[in-house]
């Protein structure tokens, strides 16, 4: 299931963006609690 996300309206400082193989997206975080925060979200 994709679901887009809307990168722009999350308070999330993303430091990385890069696609990877079969259409998933990378994307690195701050910090690990951002990173939950964007699991959440997703």
């Amino acid at each position: 299931v994709k679901e887009k996300v809307d990168i722009k309206k999350l308070d999330v400082g993303i430091t990385k963006l890069k696609k990877g193989n079969k259409g998933s997206i990378i994307l690195g975080c701050e910090s690990e609690s951002e990173m939950e925060k964007l699991r959440d979200t997703v």
